[in-house]
């Protein structure tokens, strides 16, 4: 299924990234945090005094990074090798964490221990072919089910997913309880189904204003791939997906 999309909000998505420079100004950024982290200097617009937040921040900006080599050069492969440092340094902050290290700045600490980030490090260790940097922590998830090919465990978690999130507040769409319905439909071998619940994710997300938009879709590349681990031969071509990142051998 080919699913069109506006190319005039893409272009203008871009346009917006070469006025802004992204690529530069996010390798700037990467410097930037780096040397605040080493130096410590109170006069820097972002203290870095822990290592944690060093690793959270600096796979923040891989990933934005990724995003702009897809949409300002085009250039898939040098996206996904972003994605793979993106991912890699944000294990490196979530094992610290498990090992119980300090987390000094709040926003990082309620954002690493929050279920989403595992949720969205699991899907991205899909995407770039990396599970097994995850795989430790999610005994019990799942992803991890789906991704070993344990249906009737997956079905079972899935099923028990009794919370729901307000969709007029949401961005992106990645969190898990915004997956139920395309887990179940892909666990019931149901391809039409599971087909149309991930084009109609796809769908609420492109409703975002300029400057929200997704740009690589991981969430759908991550479920792409664990389906066709499974067997099945579903194909979505939307501009938000990559063919590199799913035809890229696992």
């Amino acid at each position: 299924m080919k699913l069109k999309y506006s190319n005039s909000k893409w272009e203008k998505e871009k346009k917006d990234a070469i006025i802004y420079d992204g690529i530069n100004s996010t390798l700037k950024n990467i410097y930037t945090l780096v040397e605040a982290y080493h130096t410590s200097n109170s006069n820097s617009f972002i203290q870095v005094n822990d290592k944690i937040t060093l690793f959270y921040l600096l796979g923040d900006e891989y990933k934005t990074l990724a995003n702009y080599e897809y949409l300002i050069n085009e250039d898939s492969a040098k996206s996904f090798e972003y994605l793979s440092i993106s991912l890699r340094l944000f294990c490196q902050s979530y094992s610290l964490f498990k090992n119980g290290d300090l987390i000094l700045n709040e926003s990082v600490k309620k954002t690493i221990e929050s279920d989403e980030f595992l949720n969205d490090i699991a899907l991205t260790a899909i995407a770039v072919n990396q599970y097994p940097l995850v795989s430790n922590y999610l005994s019990g998830h799942i992803i991890d089910s789906l991704y070993k090919g344990n249906i009737g465990e997956s079905k079972r978690l899935i099923e028990k997913l009794n919370y729901t999130k307000d969709e007029s507040n949401e961005v992106y769409f990645t969190d898990i309880c915004f997956l139920k319905d395309i887990i179940m439909a892909l666990c019931d071998g149901d391809n039409t189904r599971f087909t149309n619940e991930l084009v109609l994710r796809i769908k609420k997300y492109r409703h975002n204003m300029i400057g929200y938009s997704t740009i690589i879709d991981i969430a759908s590349i991550a479920i792409l791939k664990i389906s066709k681990r499974m067997g099945y031969d579903i194909s979505i071509k939307a501009i938000e997906i990559p063919t590199y990142f799913i035809d890229i051998d696992s």
